[in-house]
């Protein structure tokens, strides 16, 4: 299990496939992380990173392990799989969060601040942006993931079902994600499209991939 071509140490590949067997037993996740570390590999390695929404610390451990981040700390509203996470990756710096709440961080801890998937659930995206912008120091490096609805638009015209991304609060195309990671203060830098499309339609993916920076 090596995501992204990083080099890892075979214990902690052990104790990752005894403590998050969902995540190795799901190759479109290890692809998304690797689309995510790909944008900020330079950044992570001896870097400060902040992972918002680490549910139990899967991606944060393999920043720490695999990207040779300096310290890595995670947020997230689920307070049990934090705990999950405490016992799982004792290394790392989990902290659990209410919804809509400041981060309990000071300003410009981080140099990276990533979100795999996240941003869609909470309550309020703007206020979460806003406070990545603030830990994050000047210069320092946002990546984001989140699903694209036009790819699920076409996707549940051509699948009977519930609508795919019927999970989310708020859905995102890549113009109004763009939109408002500026408003909250970062300089955009680039926004891409990468994972799986509906038959027939290849340049239609299911993800979006923003990367930026705080000024």
């Amino acid at each position: 299990m090596n995501p992204s071509g990083l080099r890892g140490e075979p214990a902690f590949d052990a104790r990752y496939m005894e403590h998050a067997c969902f995540y190795a037993a799901q190759p479109f996740w290890f692809y998304e992380v690797g689309q995510l570390i790909a944008a900020v590999r330079r950044q992570l390695q001896g870097g400060r990173v902040l992972d918002f929404g680490c549910n139990d610390g899967a991606l944060a451990a393999i920043l720490h392990h695999y990207a040779r981040a300096a310290a890595v700390s995670g947020l997230d509203v689920n307070e049990a799989a934090v705990i999950r996470g405490w016992h799982a990756w004792p290394e790392l710096d989990l902290v659990g969060v209410q919804d809509g709440q400041p981060f309990p961080y000071r300003d410009a801890d981080f140099d990276v601040v990533l979100s795999l998937n996240t941003l869609g659930h909470v309550a309020d995206p703007n206020h979460a942006l806003r406070e990545m912008h603030r830990v994050l120091a000047p210069a320092g490096r946002l990546a984001l993931v989140v699903p694209n609805h036009r790819y699920y638009q076409a996707r549940d015209l051509l699948l009977p079902g519930p609508p795919g991304d019927a999970t989310q609060r708020w859905q995102f195309r890549r113009a109004n994600l763009g939109d408002l990671v500026e408003a909250a203060g970062f300089d955009v830098d680039r926004v891409s499209l990468f994972g799986r499309h509906p038959p027939l339609m290849p340049w239609l993916r299911s993800r979006i991939l923003l990367e930026g920076h705080r000024p």
